[in-house]
């Protein structure tokens, strides 16, 4: 188990493996929801991680992981609209079992 001391480290390792990820392959679809999820939190660039966001539901409109991620990252990445909540029923369509 990490302790606090650990954090810092455990963050910069985080951060550079999906600056790798994403600079290896920056047309995946998980690569990409990460992605928004490390520059909205590490820049605040809600712009910028909503476009990520899209660009993996463009890439992967059945995949009901993308889906059901895009709507739980709604409200973090600031999407307002009907759009999360159309991802996510979509995503319940395409799998019934629970995450």
């Amino acid at each position: 188990m990490a302790s606090p001391e650990d954090v810092p480290r455990l963050r910069h390792l985080g951060t550079v493996a999906i600056e790798r990820a994403y600079a290896l392959d920056p047309n995946d679809p998980d690569v990409l929801w990460r992605m928004a999820t490390h520059v909205a939190r590490s820049t605040g660039d809600l712009d910028r991680a909503r476009r990520l966001q899209r660009r993996a539901l463009e890439l992967a409109p059945n995949s009901a992981d993308i889906l059901l991620i895009a709507g739980w990252q709604s409200v973090e990445l600031g999407f307002k609209g009907p759009d999360p909540v159309t991802w996510s029923r979509r995503a319940m369509q395409l799998n019934l079992r629970p995450p």
